[in-house]
């Protein structure tokens, strides 16, 4: 009795474990079959519709990790920013191994980066583009080319400049198209060099015709120019001697470019010409290019050349031919220099200290002395940097520089006649576009003589930028940072990393925020992170900001928490943030 009552048992206990077995095996199988059924809505681009299935199949089973994942997707997809982070929480909880899970913390960032390229806000479709160069991605494209047919001038404007470093067929289209149908300057501005950077050659024909047009803007012209170089591989003697002899300035001022462009010593001849055009534009760009090529062999030509021109009615070309005098005869022009730097006009002798500044050590003998002596400190800072360059008088040019950094609070930018780069004030070259300089451009200007301090070893070097780190509010944004070339000095980063520690907080966060435009150091992030609690929208902007910048897979936890917040802008740089940090 007792076996057969076991035997019976046993049977009910095995059939309950099959039937368990094959109840498993069946949800098993529907989950599987409902994860494929809204794949299969993804593939076809049909999100409502995975949505409404996700939303049943967790309702049905609710332990399921891969319906979980299907459901967070549908709901990025679809905008729904508030049930997608609702369930990203849960799914965190139940499943704390997958709490980095690459590919779906990505389409939740993307989910709100979607949403904010057909937002209302200008602010929210700029970082939307931002974060589609980033991607480097068909969903990047997707945004990039909407952002290029945007009613905004200033949105079309940055989908043309970030459109430059993403290549696609579509992207060049759509820039060819708007090559000849904008209006905008601005956004012409960047149409151009796109062309080149983009590789458009079908092109380059119309570039040369804006270029030979008087009813070409002079940078629009300069703009062509530089595009055209981008897209040649070499230059053709016939070409260019065609250039030379075109009865376009813009045209001869191109051939004197390109010849400096691709180092064609084969050209002096043409260069030689162009140094007597009546265009001084033209006599300027030929002179700097016969002193950036430095030909050996004919150097009694180059002096006569310099010479006659030191004479000439333009100041400019004047100064350019001072310059290229110095290089072969060091003291004959330094003699010129003299003059040039005690102009009465303060543009002129500014720009003369930045053509000394060019000669290199052929000039620096009367750069020294001009910089214990000059009155102007703009002369004086231009030819510190000069001495910096050649490793003279360090002590002497950090003083200057600190006392300069510290007493002079005009903003500062950089003014280019050529090859030849002055720093100075907006107001000093009114010719300038805007007669006052951005914040930014002068917080560029003074961290580059910060880290030219830090190079030289100045002993008051982490006193300077400590200052300036105390007294200027940063305001570098995103999306200018991002498309910064910009690294510190090795010293210069380990001075700010010291700062990182310093007891005013206000500090602490600046240093930070440096270090994220100067390098990626990741002991910034802490700093950045507790700093973010206390922080009011604007500074949080730029602290998600700088840790995107950083681009580490540590702030990864840190930014999803930060999609909760009830600011869209917040989220959105968080959002793009993710995307720098899984994409670095």
């Amino acid at each position: 009795m007792l076996n057969h009552s076991f035997i019976i048992f046993a049977r009910s206990l095995i059939t309950c474990i099959l039937v368990l077995i094959v109840s498993n095996i069946t949800a098993n199988d529907d989950r599987d079959r409902l994860s494929s059924r809204i794949n299969a809505h993804f593939t076809i681009n049909d999100n409502q519709a995975a949505y409404q299935e996700a939303h049943q199949a967790i309702q049905s089973f609710p332990d399921s990790d891969i319906l979980f994942c299907c459901y967070i997707q549908a709901s990025a997809r679809l905008g729904l920013e508030r049930k997608m982070l609702a369930a990203w929480d849960k799914y965190a909880e139940y499943y704390p191994a997958q709490s980095l899970n690459r590919q779906l913390i990505e389409e939740m960032a993307w989910g709100v980066l979607n949403k904010a390229a057909t937002s209302s806000s200008l602010v929210m479709r700029q970082m939307s583009l931002l974060a589609a160069l980033f991607s480097q991605d068909t969903k990047g494209v997707k945004i990039l080319h909407r952002g290029l047919e945007d009613s905004n001038y200033a949105i079309r404007a940055l989908a043309v400049e970030l459109s430059g470093h993403l290549p696609d067929a579509k992207l060049v289209n759509r820039i060819r198209i708007l090559f000849h149908d904008e209006k905008t300057w601005l956004v012409r501005q960047k149409i151009i060099p796109a062309i080149g950077t983009m590789k458009i050659h079908e092109l380059k024909p119309e570039l040369k015709a804006l270029i030979a047009s008087d009813e070409s803007l002079a940078e629009e012209k300069a703009l062509a120019i530089k595009a055209i170089l981008d897209l040649s591989d070499c230059l053709e003697r016939e070409e260019v001697f065609k250039l030379a002899q075109s009865n376009r300035a813009g045209l001869r001022l191109l051939a004197c470019e390109a010849i400096t462009y691709f180092q064609s010593m084969r050209d002096l001849d043409l260069l030689f010409m162009l140094s007597k055009d009546f265009n001084p534009d033209v006599r300027l760009a030929a002179l700097q290019a016969i002193g950036l090529l430095r030909p050996q062999n004919e150097e009694s030509k180059v002096l006569s050349i310099a010479r006659e021109r030191t004479q000439d009615a333009n100041y400019q070309v004047v100064i350019a031919a001072t310059w290229l005098l110095t290089l072969y005869e060091p003291q004959e022009g330094m003699n010129g220099f003299t003059s040039l730097i005690h102009l009465p006009q303060r543009d002129r002798r500014i720009l003369a200290a930045a053509a000394l500044k060019a000669t290199g050590r052929y000039g620096a003998p009367l750069a020294l002395k001009l910089f214990n002596t000059h009155f102007d400190p703009y002369v004086r800072l231009n030819l510190s940097i000069h001495l910096a360059g050649q490793r003279l008088s360090n002590q002497g040019v950090c003083s200057m520089l600190e006392e300069i950094l510290e007493n002079d609070n005009s903003k500062w930018c950089k003014f280019e006649v050529g090859h030849f780069e002055a720093i100075a004030t907006n107001r000093i070259f009114k010719n300038r576009e805007s007669e006052l300089t951005t914040e930014m451009e002068d917080q560029l200007v003074r961290l580059e003589i910060l880290n030219l301090l830090a190079i030289l070893k100045s002993i008051n070097a982490q006193s300077a930028i400590r200052q300036f780190l105390t007294e200027r509010p940063w305001q570098i944004s995103g999306a200018a940072a991002i498309l910064l070339l910009t690294e510190g000095d090795e010293l210069a980063i380990e001075l700010v990393c010291n700062l990182l520690d310093d007891p005013q907080y206000k500090v602490r966060l600046q240093a930070a925020l440096v270090l994220s435009l100067w390098s990626q150091e990741e002991s910034a992030i802490e700093v950045l992170e507790k700093s973010y609690l206390n922080s009011n929208q604007e500074q949080k902007c730029r602290i998600l900001e700088a840790i995107a910048r950083i681009g580490s897979m540590k702030s990864v936890p840190f930014l999803i928490e930060v999609l909760h917040e009830p600011s869209q802008t917040l989220r959105l740089v968080a959002a793009l943030g993710v995307i720098q940090c899984l994409n670095h």
